[in-house]
């Protein structure tokens, strides 16, 4: 829950690589495409995740451990240029 979802220029969905506790950089013929909300094993055909592309989001809380990842300043722009109905913000801004 959380994961940036990226899209390949063959329609093929699939989460961000990561690199450690952050986003790696995003692979090349590849866009943003959204934010995994859910996933569900559904039986006889595999994960099936839910993808959101208007939300909020804190992008300043990290917890591996939970899966939710670091967001480099880099790529956080460049994901709020690609997703403009999401909001980005930290506590206190």
């Amino acid at each position: 829950r959380g994961h940036l979802i990226i899209k390949s220029n063959t329609g093929v969905l699939k989460p961000m690589p990561l690199s450690g506790n952050t986003y790696a950089a995003l692979p090349a013929d590849h866009t943003y495409y959204g934010v995994a909300n859910n996933s569900a094993d559904v039986q006889g055909s595999g994960i099936q995740v839910g993808i959101l592309h208007r939300f909020a989001m804190n992008h300043k809380v990290v917890d591996a451990v939970a899966g939710v990842f670091g967001i480099p300043a880099s790529i956080l722009a460049a994901v709020k240029t690609a997703l403009p109905l999401a909001t980005f913000k930290g506590d206190n801004e």
